[in-house]
């Protein structure tokens, strides 16, 4: 699709990232949490996390919005940390979302491009991101543009 245009997020674009943020959580839940979960504890919990890494950030960060025809159609967004392993700056996707009516385009791989480019601008050595374990259109994405596993997180609902 050619008429993406990948562009800096400004101020009034974070209403797309707080719907992202509570979209990809429900997403990452397995389908039988999902309908437990609060959308007011989701809404809370995704502008907690944009005052934290965006508006109190204390590293670069840095959110880049897709548009297609003039629409917003996703997002991606990226931070810096220590990899305490080697010392080393690695790059974090914090979260990348796609409207469904958009997805399966190129988008999300676009955005994924423009976050590793501001990851290497920060002088890092690698990008990293967390994946939902049942979310295979994802994972299949995220292989194709080159990550690899490099750990798993399990857990066990008791």
């Amino acid at each position: 699709m050619s008429d993406i245009v990948i562009r800096p997020a400004k101020e009034d674009d974070w209403d797309l990232v707080e719907e992202g943020l509570i979209e990809g959580e429900l997403l990452t839940e397995r389908p039988e949490r999902r309908s437990v979960i609060s959308r007011e504890r989701l809404r809370e919990n995704a502008r907690k996390s944009i005052d934290r890494y965006h508006r109190n950030a204390k590293k670069p960060e840095a959110a880049f919005i897709a548009e297609t025809g003039g629409v917003r159609a996703g997002f991606v967004w990226v931070t810096t940390e220590i990899n305490f392993s080697d010392d080393d700056t690695c790059g974090w996707v914090l979260e990348i979302y796609v409207l469904p009516e958009y997805r399966r385009r190129g988008i999300a791989a676009k955005l994924l491009q423009r976050a590793e480019e501001w990851t290497r601008e920060q002088n890092a050595t690698s990008l990293w991101l967390n994946a939902g374990g049942n979310n295979d259109a994802a994972l299949a994405l995220y292989k194709r543009v080159g990550f690899s596993v490099e750990t798993v997180h399990m857990s066990k609902r008791l």
